[in-house]
């Protein structure tokens, strides 16, 4: 499950109350990986998901990046290696991904 953080994520009663906590709860359970996603700065930093490991690398927003596209690649990436990891091709390590070069 991907959290796209932004302020209007932070902000958003449903999305953040409702759909996230729900998503943190199953990620908990074992039953799904949640990976934020910083889209836009804003201050995400003692959230309920602060603790996940989050992209891009070093959970710099995308919106800052000078290429974009990279970021996005850096993305995609992320979650293909923790999906790979989740269906048990390879331990699940939450720090594993990021920075990885595709």
């Amino acid at each position: 499950m991907l959290l796209l953080v932004s302020a209007s994520f932070l902000a958003s009663n449903y999305c953040y109350e409702i759909e996230m906590k729900r998503a943190i709860a199953r990620h908990e359970a074992g039953e799904a990986r949640v990976i934020p996603v910083i889209l836009r700065a804003c201050d995400w930093k003692n959230a309920p998901f602060a603790k996940l490991q989050a992209l891009p690398t070093d959970a710099r927003a995308i919106t800052s990046w000078p290429n974009r596209d990279e970021a996005f690649a850096e993305v995609a990436h992320g979650i293909r290696e923790a999906g790979r990891r989740f269906v048990g091709e390879g331990p699940f390590d939450p720090g594993g991904w990021a920075g990885v070069a595709p």
